[in-house]
């Protein structure tokens, strides 16, 4: 829970309150040569109230931009980013 709490409050800004796990799955890619073998973890979350920003400094997440979901389609997205939309009522 604390890795969830900690990536969470990196990519959001945003303080973990309680969460469940929905679902666990796998997938392979292969990206610049290399093959890659991934297990997603998808959560349903409660946040503590807070405005959205990525806290995360010189990393992974420093061009990540927040897009409105009619914004999205599977070109797009991931295939875990799009089984996880999949998973909640949007």
């Amino acid at each position: 829970m604390e890795a969830l709490a900690r990536e969470l409050h990196e990519e959001t800004g945003l303080d973990l309150l309680g969460a469940r796990l929905v679902d666990a799955r796998t997938y392979t890619a292969r990206r610049f040569g290399v093959s890659w073998h991934l297990v997603g973890l998808f959560y349903v979350v409660a946040l503590k109230p807070g405005s959205l920003m990525v806290t995360e400094v010189d990393g992974a997440t420093h061009a990540a931009a927040w897009m409105p979901l009619s914004g999205l389609d599977d070109t797009t997205l991931s295939p875990a980013a799009i089984d996880g939309l999949g998973m909640i009522n949007v």
